[in-house]
């Protein structure tokens, strides 16, 4: 949690509540929706056919949209607009949500 600054009690409190809304208490690393209703949304970067469901939320934080998943994976080194689904995993959740 240092890498995005959750360095104080207030920061890390403030990040475990979100992750823990988003994620139904880190139940769910996956939307269970389709990601349908994302389509189109081009304040979440969905300018292409198929990014709604591609780029749906992930990971703890729920990493939603094709222009966060570009920003994330710039910031953190990863190539998540060819694999976005590396970001339900723990070691890439993890690490999109704090970024994020």
């Amino acid at each position: 949690m240092k890498e995005g600054s959750i360095n104080t009690c207030a920061r890390k409190a403030a990040f475990l509540a979100q992750i823990a809304h988003e994620s139904a208490e880190l139940v769910y690393m996956e939307e269970l929706a389709s990601g349908q209703a994302y389509e189109g949304r081009k304040d979440l970067g969905n300018t292409q056919k198929g990014d709604g469901k591609r780029f749906k939320g992930r990971g703890p934080i729920q990493l939603t949209g094709r222009a966060n998943y570009r920003a994330a994976g710039k910031a953190l080194g990863l190539d998540l607009m060819n694999h976005p689904e590396r970001v339900k995993t723990p070691e890439v959740g993890f690490r999109t949500s704090v970024w994020f």
